[in-house]
């Protein structure tokens, strides 16, 4: 048997993954979030998630200065159907600011931190007026 082929619904159920939908739910910003968190499933291709870790760690290696090259897709087209909204995008940024509060994060490299995020609001907040137009697409 495979690693992809372990991820089963009985697994699911010893690893209470009900539960983390739930705890995903509590920190949706607006109610279709919550619904949507209700019914996250868990990706089951082993492979698939080392990818995604893989990317995500050049994206911040880059992000930060470090020697990496980011391979992935863009801010935008990784964020576009998600359509986030500019309160969305302030609860992301008050989650983000309790985190870092939370580690004990010094302030210089808080700032740091918030200007890198800050610089791909542009690819990731839809416009007010894109709201309801892309809703509709």
């Amino acid at each position: 048997m495979n690693a992809t082929e372990k991820m089963d619904a009985h697994t699911l159920e010893l690893l209470e993954f009900h539960k983390v939908r739930e705890l995903l739910a509590t920190y949706a910003a607006c109610s279709l979030g919550k619904d949507l968190a209700r019914l996250a499933e868990p990706h089951r291709d082993v492979d698939r998630i080392r990818e995604e870790l893989a990317l995500v760690t050049e994206m911040v290696g880059w992000a930060t200065g470090g020697p990496q090259h980011y391979s992935g897709r863009s801010m935008e087209e990784m964020h576009k159907h998600l359509l986030i909204t500019p309160q969305e995008w302030q609860a992301f940024l008050d989650d983000f600011q309790q985190t870092l509060d939370t580690f004990n994060v010094p302030p210089v490299e808080q700032a740091e931190l918030f200007a890198i995020i800050e610089s791909t609001r542009a690819a990731i907040v839809i416009a007010p007026l894109q709201e309801n137009r892309d809703a509709s697409a």
